[in-house]
């Protein structure tokens, strides 16, 4: 037997991860896959002052995959269509859960790829704020 595990993967912007895809790991064959496991989608807002609205996750797709000979490929995310998130507060997150379905895959690597929209940010009320600066005193 060995395992399958899909390794945590985020889309960072600057040093703060925005998008977040994880799964379970789960024990399968040594040359073919089949079975399910739970995956996740996380949406994160790193930011005090913005609220994201109305995020869409959308084309998921796995590749490269196998068609099986049924016509149904060898890996699914389900749903694969659309993912909505309502609203994202400022410092907080979402997740969605999406089945992995994994029917006589071959041992390897994939790739999970998916479009996203977000329709709104908005800034919201912040009157406060901090900052801080390094200096160096040198001698003259």
């Amino acid at each position: 037997m060995s395992n399958l595990s899909l390794i945590n993967r985020n889309w960072v912007f600057g040093n703060r991860a925005i998008l977040d895809f994880s799964t379970a790991t789960s024990t399968v064959g040594p040359t073919a896959t089949r079975g399910s496991a739970v995956s996740y989608i996380r949406i994160y807002n790193p930011f005090r002052n913005l609220v994201y609205r109305t995020v869409k996750i959308f084309n998921i797709k796995i590749s490269p995959n196998q068609t099986l000979p049924d016509g149904e490929e060898t890996l699914r995310i389900i749903p694969a269509e659309i993912a909505c998130f309502d609203e994202i507060q400022p410092c907080s997150h979402a997740s969605r859960d999406f089945a992995l379905k994994i029917d006589n895959a071959l041992v390897g690597p994939y790739k999970i790829s998916f479009d996203y929209c977000i329709e709104e940010i908005a800034i919201v009320s912040s009157k406060d704020g901090s900052a801080a600066f390094d200096i160096k005193v040198v001698a003259s």
